[in-house]
């Protein structure tokens, strides 16, 4: 059964283009983009998962009629979450504090931090972002974030 994490704008103020979230998610190393969905997959490290901007309150995929979105809906297949989790994790709080959204689990709570979805999804403590093959995409989507939030 696939595990989902939704990366929500706080309020309609807090929406974005769709444009900007597809050249955020495009932009990050290995992904393959196929219509709305971002496919992350390292297969030396385990990490498989599916980022799909949507809006609204039934999470239509893609933009709604303003060319904006209020969510990235993250989906991991069941049997990736183990191997998936730690990189999830940093990938839904960079993706919250590039575009100063919120992130929920399942049943809506909110989820403050990256240390509370990997427990959200069965992990333990936050490892060291440079601890091991499976964190190089979790420390490139940082390094993305940092770049874009410096000022030019």
């Amino acid at each position: 059964m696939p595990v989902e994490i939704a990366v929500c704008a706080r309020d309609s103020a807090t929406k974005a283009p769709y444009s900007e979230i597809a050249a955020y998610l495009g932009a990050l190393p290995d992904v393959v983009v196929q219509g709305n969905d971002f496919t992350f997959r390292d297969e030396e490290a385990g990490v498989f998962f599916v980022a799909k901007p949507a809006h609204g309150a039934s999470d239509a995929f893609g933009a709604d009629a303003d060319g904006t979105c209020d969510r990235v809906l993250v989906r991991i297949p069941g049997e990736m979450v183990a191997t998936t989790r730690t990189t999830v994790a940093d990938f839904c709080a960079a993706l919250a504090t590039q575009f100063n959204w919120k992130i929920t689990g399942g049943g809506g709570a909110e989820l403050a931090s990256s240390a509370d979805v990997l427990k959200s999804l069965g992990g333990g403590p936050v490892r060291s972002a440079m601890a091991g093959c499976g964190s190089v995409l979790a420390t490139l989507v940082l390094c993305g974030v940092l770049i874009a939030a410096t000022p030019h």
